[in-house]
């Protein structure tokens, strides 16, 4: 079989111009096609990876100032609490400050009340005394208590210490108005006589005394020679009485129970 190289040659020919022609029209658009579409895809990537960045910042910069928001509500809770328990303890300082207020001007009262009621039982208890003492003084000595009264007031006087005449005279000398004798009851002049002498035979000299009515004295005499004053009087008895009375409302009132139910201490 022979070869027809002149077909073959023109063959390799028309590939060659085929692929030349190829190369031109098809190849060259072709790879510049998909140059192009490489270098899109690749600028979209680039975009791609631009944009999650920049969506990570986002997201980063989104978790801090939502811990900084925690942090900051965190904060305004923890001092709205110091501030809630500085006026809880500031209403509680408040409330025990009145409680212990309320508590004192009722302690206050109570004692008050107390002492008002010793002072009216001293003052009945001395009343009713001077009255018993007075009656039976009558019906049993028929003896006069204001009498007596004075006698024990002039002897008391008669009984003074030299040191005490010495002062008593220096003070009956010094320049005054009057003597002022105060009793309970009305001396009579029998007795206004007997203690004006009494004064003058201290003071080596006459005296001018005066005398006056004094409810308070409780069935006594007292002598005012400022700064001096000498008195006979029941109320130191009374006086002994009442402490009595309030040693013993003490020891009740120590032993009494307390609002709770417990003994005072």
């Amino acid at each position: 079989m022979s070869i027809d190289w002149f077909t073959v040659s023109a063959q390799i020919v028309n590939f060659l111009i085929l692929m030349a022609l190829l190369k031109r029209f098809l190849y060259a658009p072709l790879l510049a096609v998909m140059d192009k579409r490489e270098q899109t895809v690749a600028q979209r990537w680039e975009e791609a990876e631009r944009l999650q960045q920049q969506a990570q910042i986002a997201l980063e910069d989104n978790q801090k100032q939502q811990r900084l928001l925690r942090e900051t509500q965190e904060a305004s809770l923890s001092r709205i609490r110091e501030e809630a328990e500085a006026q809880k303890q500031q209403m509680l300082e408040t409330i025990r400050d009145d409680l212990q207020q309320r508590k004192d001007r009722w302690l206050g009262s109570i004692e008050q009340e107390k002492e008002d009621f010793l002072l009216d039982l001293q003052r009945r208890v001395g009343e009713e005394t001077l009255a018993i003492a007075t009656n039976a003084l009558r019906d049993l000595a028929h003896a006069d208590l204001e009498q007596a009264i004075t006698s024990a007031f002039l002897q008391k006087l008669a009984a003074l210490d030299p040191t005490t005449q010495v002062a008593l005279k220096r003070a009956l000398h010094e320049p005054t108005e009057s003597l002022v004798v105060q009793t309970r009851f009305l001396l009579s002049d029998t007795q206004q006589q007997a203690i004006t002498t009494q004064l003058e035979q201290i003071a080596d000299s006459a005296v001018r005394v005066d005398f006056a009515q004094e409810p308070a004295l409780l069935g006594g005499i007292s002598l005012k020679v400022p700064p001096y004053e000498i008195a006979w009087n029941l109320r130191e008895y009374l006086d002994a009485l009442g402490a009595t009375f309030q040693h013993a409302l003490s020891v009740r009132s120590a032993q009494a129970p307390t609002p709770q139910g417990k003994s005072a201490r």
